[in-house]
């Protein structure tokens, strides 16, 4: 890539800059023999199951996949960061943080009172819980 990207003839942005993150800008001011400390991330899913990020995460990814599902040619989809893909709302680590009360579970009780009522679900929100 270019070390320049040239935009209306005026504004010059320097890729080196514009594309690293702050941590790397931070580790580019240590010195060069200095260790940089290294800490481990412990982020175990179940303490997080079912938080908005996922309700968003996943709905998006069923609406993407029943897009591409139109087409008549193969599809593979290959998930790298998967886990183990069943988590229990009701588990120890569940409840330890229940961020699923913000996500998952809002979305079902919203679900129920729009079904009590009779007022229509949008096609994105049924397909989601549908495949949960």
């Amino acid at each position: 890539l270019p070390k320049e990207i040239r935009r209306s003839g005026t504004m010059t942005v320097r890729l080196e800059a514009a594309c690293r993150s702050p941590l790397l800008r931070l580790i580019d001011r240590f010195p060069k023999n200095a260790r940089v400390p290294s800490r481990s991330l412990n982020y175990r899913h179940a303490f997080h199951v079912g938080n908005f990020g996922d309700v968003l995460k996943h709905s998006v990814l069923v609406a993407v996949l029943r897009h591409m599902h139109r087409k008549d040619t193969p599809m593979m989809l290959l998930d790298t960061h998967s886990s183990r893909g069943m988590f229990e709302l009701t588990s120890k680590e569940a409840a330890r943080s229940p961020e699923h009360l913000q996500g998952i579970s809002k979305l079902m009780a919203w679900r129920l009172a729009a079904t009590t009522r009779g007022e229509p679900i949008p096609q994105a929100c049924q397909e989601y819980l549908e495949w949960m």
